[in-house]
């Protein structure tokens, strides 16, 4: 009986480890002050690649992924969200939360629940591989 109350508590204990993550909503000036003028290593949970990402203090971004480049203009909403309006008109809008000192970027899905999309990996003041725009 106390080999089972120990298997149950030792149980009890991984469970609540696994989920006492500490989250943090980022703030508009937290959003703007980690995206503005910093290139942005990020690895996409979903696809399964990477990407890096220059985010002009002018409101523009330019990024590369699997050979692939895509461009448009960036903005931090005042509820904290980071709106990403790509060159074929599309605007995507996302939330930032720290945890435990990781930064995730998150999708709100229509139930109001957070798909995680992007966790980020290193950020770099400046531009360091001149990145260049195309219009």
């Amino acid at each position: 009986m106390r080999r089972i109350s120990i298997i149950i508590t030792t149980a009890l204990l991984m469970i609540t480890g696994m989920n006492s993550a500490h989250a943090e909503q980022l703030d508009a000036a937290a959003v703007k002050a980690l995206y503005n003028d910093q290139t942005i290593n990020a690895f996409n949970l979903v696809k399964d690649i990477e990407s890096t990402t220059y985010y002009n203090p002018n409101g523009k971004f330019y990024g590369t992924r699997d050979d692939s480049i895509f461009q448009g203009e960036w903005e931090v909403k005042d509820d904290g969200n980071i709106c990403l309006t790509f060159a074929n008109g599309k605007t995507r809008c996302r939330l930032m939360q720290k945890v435990d000192g990781t930064y995730y970027k998150y999708k709100v899905k229509g139930n109001g629940k957070l798909k995680r999309l992007l966790e980020y990996k290193s950020f770099t003041k400046g531009n360091p591989n001149n990145f260049k725009w195309s219009d």
